[in-house]
């Protein structure tokens, strides 16, 4: 895989590699050394989860427990991200409605300044610490025991404080080191959770905004890249772009929050980042312009049958733009030409192949079908009373 470089947000969380199993430069490094933490923690989970009192020098020890036993076991991993996904009890056979977890780590922040913190979970409870102070309260529960062995399963309340809340805010660090506790409450048999902490976004653009920031840029041509989430357990995908000669400018669009890195035998040009969960970033080399669009384009799957249903006489289909429909909504939105599209529901890497005559062969054929059907489809609401037995 072509070397990629860190951008600020990883350079925050831990030291980058690119020989990380599976090709995630999120989920692996090399072991860190324990240290001191730069304040006394202030989750009541540390006593159970640290040896000795100490925490990495950098990136964080995770620890996940089955929250329904009286004396859970921990088990313990050193992560560069705080990002857990998975269904069911496939990790450590803690089933996903029981599953907590405990992150704990310090980021070096030498010359201080805002940064972002997005939070991406569904039905689920957390809390944030920084430097020992409560900064993300939202998703828990009134009355909900911080205690380790509960198994309640609290209803979410009225008001702010909702389960499955997430959301973005801004946080100043001082220069110098900062305590980062993360506790998390898992409610649903499937657990998704991340939280990151970047620099602070420009807010996403519109249809109109991000066509004529495009319209400045030199290529003329776009990748999409379209799912509904990461297959990995720490969110993250990979892209591989074919050769095109020129730099690439590629549109990432996933329902949840993903970590995306490209590998790019040409270099990027542009990345325009769309997701409906916060949280999802890219590793870019520097100098690449990175854009947050406004709306999802949401398409994952192209070209394809199936996704269509008659019901009495009526015909939906989930995904009917097809290959035409996502040109023309890619070309409403950045003025650019499709050249190239990978499509997925989970997955943990994709390549993107290119859009050529074959390809639109093909979704023409598709489109031609699902218009036989329709036409099938609504004859049969409406069939001709003197002849229904012919």
């Amino acid at each position: 895989m072509a070397a990629m470089i860190c951008t600020l947000f990883a350079g925050l969380l831990a030291a980058c590699s690119d020989d990380a199993p599976g090709g995630s430069i999120f989920s692996s490094f090399t072991s860190p050394d324990y240290v001191a933490p730069p304040v006394e923690p202030r989750s009541t989970w540390a006593a159970k989860a640290l040896k000795d009192g100490k925490i990495p020098d950098r990136g964080f020890l995770a620890a996940y427990f089955d929250r329904s036993q009286s004396a859970p076991v921990f088990h313990t991993e050193e992560v560069d991200s705080i990002a857990v996904k998975y269904a069911w009890d496939e990790l450590h056979q803690i089933k996903s409605e029981n599953f907590a977890a405990y992150w704990i780590g310090q980021i070096d922040m030498p010359e201080g300044g805002k940064r972002t913190l997005a939070v991406s979970q569904s039905w689920a409870r957390s809390r944030i610490f920084i430097d020992g102070k409560l900064v993300f309260p939202h998703g828990s529960v009134a009355g909900f025991d911080n205690g380790l062995a509960s198994n309640r399963r609290p209803v979410a309340p009225s008001g702010s404080e909702v389960a499955g809340k997430s959301g973005e805010f801004t946080h100043y660090f001082a220069p110098g080191k900062h305590l980062i506790e993360v506790e998390f409450v898992n409610n649903w048999h499937t657990t998704e959770y991340k939280v990151t902490i970047g620099e602070v976004q420009a807010a996403p653009l519109s249809d109109s905004e991000l066509r004529s920031a495009m319209g400045k840029l030199d290529g003329k041509e776009i990748f999409y890249v379209g799912i509904y989430e990461s297959d990995n357990r720490d969110t993250s995908v990979e892209v591989d772009l074919p050769r095109t000669g020129k730099p690439a400018i590629v549109w990432l669009d996933s329902y949840e929050g993903v970590d995306w890195s490209i590998d790019a035998p040409d270099g990027v040009e542009a990345v325009v980042i769309a997701s409906y969960s916060p949280g999802s970033r890219v590793v870019a080399p520097e100098g690449v312009k990175i854009f947050r669009a406004q709306s999802r384009l949401g398409i994952r799957e192209v070209g394809r049958g199936g996704g269509c249903h008659c019901v009495g006489g009526n015909f939906r289909c989930e995904q009917s733009g097809g290959i035409a429909g996502l040109s023309t909504a890619l070309g409403r939105s950045t003025g650019k030409s499709l050249i190239g599209l990978a499509t997925a529901y989970s997955t943990a890497s994709i390549s993107v192949r290119s859009y050529d005559a074959g390809e639109r062969a093909r979704a023409q054929e598709v489109a031609a079908k699902t218009e036989e059907a329709r036409r099938i489809c609504e004859a049969s609401g409406n069939p001709d009373f003197d002849n229904m037995f012919d």
